[in-house]
């Protein structure tokens, strides 16, 4: 199947199927029955569901512009983690695949103008990290925490590993076509200075990195802390964004969320490394990528953002969940501009030391 532009995807409207369509699912693929209870999505539509057993799961409905494969991709991703080593040793959590009755660990139905690929997964407890007053211990954890969630991925591979998404660092060129619905002249500067710097930069070095599949969307929405026990990382969900890629990038997207919000925007970024390195090391010429590929994540959220917003009816619920963290991350992208990136680099080095 040919993959899709890599705008299509984030541009199609989730599915939308009522109530009785998705309790008629469960009870008809999974035996199961329960409250609903909708979760805000990009592009796919998310429904939690509570049994009167207490059991709680998340039903998972694809896009239709989705290929198939791509999908496939994330549920046998989740699979292969849940057999890896640092799972059976309780190093990492992640939502576990339910099968269906008859054993599928997937299904297909007609809905959303297409064919939706649809699972069921665990739901997993825990505070989201980005409602909670971080530490720099938790930044800490966090980092050790995605360098073995990169170990259980190291040698997995699938035909579906090389989505069109323009969330994928590897697509900043892409990003160029949203350029223009950045109104402020500042603003839409530093985003091209962005864009052109990983041109110039980070892809004559592609070829040199270590590539694998990567969670690729380690952001604080995704990412459940364990209240009950001082704050630990609990637990990484949301595998939509997975890719191929530099195990690098993978870095770069988590360490983007990680803005300090005081006079030293790098602090929280210093601990997740420190954890990260301690762990899974990465070589000093991807240290050396670290500045501009987090330049280049923060111009994908900017520009995709408002594009949006011209292309979305006000209201949509994502939309508005994403308006919230936006000025903090334009003031993050205009600092990086404005540093000196062998001094944030030099800082980036010495977390580990």
């Amino acid at each position: 199947m040919a993959q899709p532009n890599a705008l299509d995807v984030i541009a199609a409207l989730p599915p939308a199927l009522s109530d009785s369509e998705v309790r008629l699912l469960l009870r008809q693929h999974y035996g199961i029955q329960g409250e609903l209870s909708s979760l805000v999505s990009e592009r796919d539509q998310n429904v939690r569901v509570s049994t009167n057993r207490g059991e709680q799961f998340v039903l998972k409905i694809a896009n239709s512009a989705e290929p198939r494969e791509v999908t496939e991709f994330q549920i046998d991703a989740l699979l292969h983690i849940e057999r890896s080593d640092v799972v059976q040793r309780g190093l990492i959590n992640v939502p576990r695949i339910v099968r269906t009755t008859d054993g599928r660990s997937h299904i297909s139905i007609n809905a959303d103008g297409g064919t939706c690929i649809v699972r069921l997964v665990t739901y997993l407890p825990g505070q989201v990290l980005g409602d909670a007053d971080r530490s720099l211990a938790m930044c800490t954890d966090l980092g050790r925490y995605l360098a073995n969630l990169g170990i259980a991925l190291v040698d997995f591979r699938h035909q579906g590993e090389n989505p069109s998404l323009l969330w994928d660092v590897k697509q900043t060129p892409a990003l160029r076509q949203l350029v223009q619905y950045v109104s402020d002249p500042q603003l839409s500067e530093v985003v091209s200075a962005a864009i052109h710097d990983y041109e110039k930069i980070a892809m004559p070095m592609l070829d040199s990195l270590r590539w694998q599949v990567v969670h690729a969307d380690c952001h604080p929405d995704n990412v459940l802390i364990d209240d009950a026990d001082h704050g630990s990382i609990a637990a990484v969900i949301d595998f939509g964004d997975m890719s191929f890629s530099p195990l690098v990038f993978d870095v770069a997207v988590a360490a983007a969320y990680l803005r300090s919000d005081n006079d030293d925007w790098l602090r929280e970024i210093c601990a997740f490394l420190a954890g990260y390195q301690s762990v899974n090391p990465l070589p000093d010429e991807e240290i050396g990528l670290l500045h501009c590929l987090i330049r280049s994540r923060l111009a994908a959220t900017v520009t995709i953002h408002y594009w949006r917003a011209s292309a979305r009816e006000p209201g949509d619920p994502y939309l508005e969940a994403s308006k919230a963290g936006v000025a903090a991350t334009e003031a993050f992208l205009i600092w990086l501009h404005q540093a000196d990136p062998a001094q944030v680099t030099d800082r980036f080095r010495q977390a580990y030391r």
